[in-house]
């Protein structure tokens, strides 16, 4: 629930630049509570419908995830800090140098579970394996940023550049970043 209704995230995969890999969230479940409304719409007569919401203090939906290659083979888990119960993965993105051949690269953002630190990790699609590229924080919380921009590559750079917003300094500005 909180995927779609705080971090607006209805769309729970994400296909490489190429279309050769697909990017995706897992959820599990298990031990959340369950909560039943009335639905009072779709027929003649009420049904209710039994879903998994937990409430302030209860146990969150484990999130984590996987990348496929779409020609076969095993799924490859992001391998991301924290526990995956108390954090929320708010936006994942693909690298620009995620092309045929390329090892492939996803930039996952990742908040804590009072949503007033975000994690921005580097996951490599081969091996799982991340880092934490920086991280924003703040005493109320933190707004993940679902349409960052990336920089063209110019000749003789080392790095990709990605353009972040950032409301660090109580203002929103737009900074640079080099990954």
């Amino acid at each position: 629930w909180v995927n779609e209704e705080e971090l607006g995230l209805r769309r729970g995969f994400r296909f490489s630049p190429d279309g050769s890999r697909l990017a995706f969230w897992q959820v599990d479940t298990t031990g959340v509570p369950r909560q039943t409304l009335i639905d009072n719409t779709s027929s003649r007569y009420p049904k209710t419908k039994t879903f998994a919401y937990p409430k302030v203090g209860q146990i969150n939906s484990a999130v984590r995830i996987g990348v496929a290659d779409l020609i076969g083979g095993e799924v490859v888990w992001a391998d991301l800090p924290g526990d995956s119960r108390e954090h929320y993965l708010a936006a994942l993105h693909w690298a620009p140098d995620s092309v045929p051949g390329a090892s492939g690269r996803l930039i996952v953002q990742q908040l804590n579970r009072p949503q007033n630190r975000l994690r921005v990790c580097m996951v490599d699609c081969q091996t799982g394996r991340s880092g934490v590229l920086w991280q924003e924080q703040s005493d109320t919380w933190v707004t993940p940023v679902q349409d960052i921009h990336w920089r063209s590559f110019a000749a003789g750079e080392q790095a990709a550049r990605l353009i972040w917003q950032s409301e660090r300094t109580g203002f929103r500005h737009l900074y640079e970043v080099a990954i």
